[in-house]
């Protein structure tokens, strides 16, 4: 390689953000998704047709219809989550259990009290709210629209 060439490669800076402003990018992200997943939580719409739970990175909408009980629960052993997302104070996902199977859950695991849905297919939902007040709320408005229920 000539003199040249050498010289021209020492005299050439790399574009890159000096680190503090690398640094303060990343923690900036981190921060924005931190905010995100708190205010997400668990949301429970009972109307219009349908039961929609969603948590983080998670929907579920079942049609009265396909509801064949629905029941208020402290005694869920939720199992194992085998696909999901746990986010700052509430968690969601795929979990399997002896006494479910392999099911869906959204909860807050603070509170141990769960609305269990059973569908017609035999699959289920497990939810709740932050409170067992709240939870026990959701269960008899959800009440009011299902047959079969316990």
């Amino acid at each position: 390689m000539s003199k040249i060439g050498r010289m021209k490669k020492k005299n050439q800076k790399e574009e890159r953000p000096p680190l503090p402003l690398t640094a303060i990018m990343v923690a900036g992200a981190v921060l924005i998704g931190i905010i995100i997943f708190s205010l997400v939580g668990i949301r429970v719409d009972i109307g219009a047709g349908y039961l929609t739970v969603k948590g983080p990175l998670y929907k579920e909408e079942i049609p009265y219809g396909d509801i064949v009980e629905v029941s208020l629960r402290d005694d869920v052993e939720l199992g194992k989550r085998m696909v999901g997302m746990v986010a700052i104070g509430c968690q969601a996902g795929g979990y399997k259990n002896g006494e479910f199977g392999a099911y869906h859950a959204a909860y807050y695991p603070g509170n141990e009290v769960y609305i269990v849905v059973r569908r017609i297919q035999g699959t289920f939902l497990v939810f709740n709210a932050r409170t067992a007040a709240a939870t026990e709320e959701l269960y008899y408005s959800l009440l009011k629209y299902t047959r079969g229920s316990t």
